[in-house]
């Protein structure tokens, strides 16, 4: 078996006070999960309950009750959204990644020192392993004889996103800056991305359908997300060719006409 890692491969990750709270069951745990996988960096989606009950093979309903318990867990809290005509769309979600502090809890009660977890004291035995690995490294030198041992801090090391080309080609062909990307725009692309990548889209498939689609659209306008999802099957290069001959048809149109326009003030 081989020890590489493939980068292609997605995954969420779930708090572990939220996989092991006892308020919350194994369909509201997942449905975390689910909403970890959509969420951008500010831990927000927008997926619509018909997506979330289909990823979990469930009811509409259910996803409901797993949003509530989420909600009274404090894991949880989203809003409604309306469209520009004011009819309801997908709820915006946002994630909470820390265990919400109880009533009348002291922050450094609830939070062990780093020394804590050094010394190996029972403060620090809440600290898992991977809670101590995202602490700066700390290294003990050799010291002179007769001298206490000298404790060097490191920096962390950032860790070093791998880049999803999918991601930015949607971006692209939508017209959008990804270094200006909204988490409103962010929700959209990242609830557009599970389809194509069902659909086993290439980034170049993608420029592809999205040229194809602004030749067909009258104003030439740039494909949403979930538009080129939605029209992704009817946009082929037969449909490309069909409108580069009503194209050429409407440029000839428009020559003959100046060309009669120039003759009629010409005299002739």
């Amino acid at each position: 078996m081989s020890d590489r890692i493939d980068l292609e491969q997605r995954f969420a990750i779930i708090p572990e006070w939220v996989l092991f709270h006892q308020d919350l069951d194994a369909r509201a745990v997942r449905l975390y999960g689910v909403l970890a996988r959509h969420a951008d960096k500010a831990g927000q989606s927008m997926p619509s309950r018909r997506r979330l009950a289909d990823l979990l093979q469930c009811s509409a309903d259910t996803v409901d009750r797993a949003l509530k318990a989420l909600q009274a867990a404090g894991a949880v809290s989203w809003e409604r959204r309306m469209d520009d005509q004011g009819d309801p769309t997908s709820s915006l979600y946002t994630l909470r990644s820390a265990a919400p502090m109880p009533p009348g809890s002291r922050m450094d009660a609830a939070t062990p020192s780093r020394m804590d977890a050094a010394t190996g004291s029972r403060t620090g035995a809440a600290l898992n392993e991977s809670q101590v690995e995202r602490e700066p490294f700390e290294r003990e030198e050799e010291a002179p004889a007769g001298a206490g041992a000298v404790l060097e801090v490191l920096p962390p090391v950032p860790a070093v996103r791998p880049r999803d080309l999918l991601f930015e080609a949607v971006v692209e062909v939508c017209g959008w800056n990804p270094d200006a990307l909204t988490s409103q725009a962010r929700g959209w692309v990242n609830g557009a991305l599970p389809e194509l990548r069902r659909l086993n889209a290439s980034p170049d498939e993608v420029r592809w359908k999205a040229r194809i689609y602004r030749a067909n659209d009258p104003s030439g306008k740039r494909p949403t997300p979930s538009a080129l999802v939605k029209h992704w099957p009817a946009l082929t290069s037969q449909t490309l060719e069909r409108v580069d001959r009503k194209q050429l048809d409407r440029e000839l149109a428009q020559q003959r006409s100046e060309a009669s326009l120039r003759d009629q003030l010409e005299g002739r």
